[in-house]
């Protein structure tokens, strides 16, 4: 019976992980990230990813890394040469809360008669307010409005919100 020992080296198979794409809206929770995987031989997994990205806080618009790290595969991880990949986070504003604002205000402003005579000489029932408090009212809508576009941290939203319902409560009864 012959017999032959042969010795070898097996290359590790390579394995790309590259985290997916996600988005958020700022002030969220952050997305439960994933990762596309490349290169897993059929019927193995691999578990136990680890993510981390560069958002801070999340509170500011913009695009960030998702860095994937880790992971266990399920033939052990010495078969493979592990390539990581990171993926993008983009964080957007909830602009949506100004609009709901500008229309409320808005709405605010229906039947309220601009008048700087004195309560006494307005006729009784009539909703009115000075002109400076219009004038300030105006001008909080409209900042409210540059604001859905030029915005970058979510405080800058609140900020506008919060002004425009200071000055809601002007015209209220």
């Amino acid at each position: 019976e012959n017999t032959l020992d042969v010795q070898g080296n097996i290359a590790p198979a390579p394995l790309m992980i590259k985290a997916d794409n996600a988005s958020m809206e700022a002030g969220a929770a952050r997305p439960n990230y994933t990762v596309t995987v490349n290169g897993l031989v059929a019927g193995e997994t691999i578990s136990g990813i680890r993510f981390a990205d560069t958002a801070g806080d999340a509170k500011t618009k913009g695009t960030y890394t998702v860095i994937p790290s880790g992971g266990m595969i399920s033939s052990g991880n010495g078969n493979y040469e592990i390539n990581y990949s990171p993926g993008v986070l983009t964080i957007t504003l909830p602009t949506g809360l100004i609009s709901d604002a500008v229309v409320k205000a808005r709405e605010a402003k229906n039947g309220v008669i601009v008048s700087d005579l004195a309560a006494s000489q307005i006729s009784k029932g009539t909703k009115f307010v000075n002109t400076s408090e219009m004038d300030a009212f105006d001008q909080a809508i409209a900042t409210a409005e540059t604001v859905i576009v030029s915005a970058v941290k979510l405080d800058d939203i609140q900020a506008a919100v919060t002004s425009l319902e200071k000055q809601i409560e002007v015209f209220k009864d």
